[in-house]
């Protein structure tokens, strides 16, 4: 069995600029329509929102649009599908990793180049990777997984 490690190029960098561009522009459109005057109601439908975006592509798709555009999915250690819980662990994560007031994404990018398999915080938690599609379909030639 080959150990498959996790995206580190220029794919994964486009693809998180892609999906935290189209998670903060659905967050903020979330908070304007939600009209709250409340700045912690606001805060919260941010935040929400702006998880939601990832928690959901990746639940139904392993995969976020910017994944997708990048030709990259986030699959099990072993290159299978991830399961809700590994996707809702990586989710969560990101309240730490790639958060704007602790750090941005410092604490992300920092432990996928420094751990083996290329893994963020939430990754290694959830038993996760984030690979490239063409990775895979070698791996799997028939299957086209």
């Amino acid at each position: 069995m080959e150990i498959l490690i996790g995206n580190t190029g220029k794919a994964r960098f486009f693809a998180a600029s892609i999906d935290n561009l189209f998670a903060t522009v659905l967050a903020i459109v979330a908070v304007s329509l939600a009209n709250t005057k409340t700045p912690a109601i606001g805060g919260a439908v941010l935040a929400i929102t702006y998880l939601s975006y990832f928690l959901i592509f990746e639940a139904l798709w392993a995969r976020t649009p910017g994944k997708y555009i990048q030709g990259l999915e986030v699959c099990k250690l072993d290159g299978s599908r991830c399961g809700f819980g590994a996707i809702l662990i990586r989710t969560l994560m990101r309240l730490f990793e790639v958060n704007p007031i602790l750090l941005g994404a410092l604490p992300a990018g920092l432990s996928i180049l420094l751990t083996w398999r290329k893994q963020r915080i939430g990754d290694f938690l959830g038993k996760s990777l984030v690979i490239s599609t063409k990775d895979k379909i070698k791996k799997n030639p028939g299957t086209g997984f």
